[in-house]
């Protein structure tokens, strides 16, 4: 699907509500339509599963999984994924599923299986911390003035 400005301002506009209402985080129109682009099938069944999943506010961001999550019922065509994403460490196997990722925790000690939990609890403590979403950002924007 090749979205129009409209459709891309339509679902924004669905998230703004949303994040209004929840406190979830807003979407970025090169994000929603990066992730129209990505999504196959008939139009009217993406800019559904589109404006679906704007309404989710357990959706950080909008992405082609998460529409696939909202397609609806009465569509035209069975949704599907668009593309393959290989594994970061394996290129030859998907990366929800890669065998050879899988044998090597299977192989892990104890140990080594904690340190990888506490250095990916720190990697998130790292990058998350310095995230705001929008709707906060506002809020204390307007706090301070």
């Amino acid at each position: 699907m090749n979205p129009t400005g409209a459709q891309v301002a339509a679902i924004r506009d669905t998230r703004t509500q949303t994040a209004e209402h929840t406190g979830c985080p807003e979407w970025q129109l090169a994000g929603i339509r990066a992730a129209l682009l990505a999504t196959q099938g008939a139009p009217a069944d993406v800019m559904s599963a589109a404006m679906l999943a704007a309404g989710d506010a357990s959706l950080r961001v909008p992405s082609e999984p998460g529409f696939l999550g909202h397609w609806p019922r009465n569509a035209s065509a069975e949704r599907r994924r668009s593309a393959f994403t290989p594994c970061a460490d394996h290129k030859e196997h998907p990366a929800g599923g890669c065998p050879a990722c899988r044998a090597e925790r299977a192989a892990m000690t104890e140990e080594q299986r904690l340190a990888a939990i506490a250095e990916a609890h720190q990697i998130l403590a790292a990058t998350t911390s310095q995230y705001v979403p929008p709707a906060v950002a506002r809020a204390l924007a307007q706090e301070a003035s």
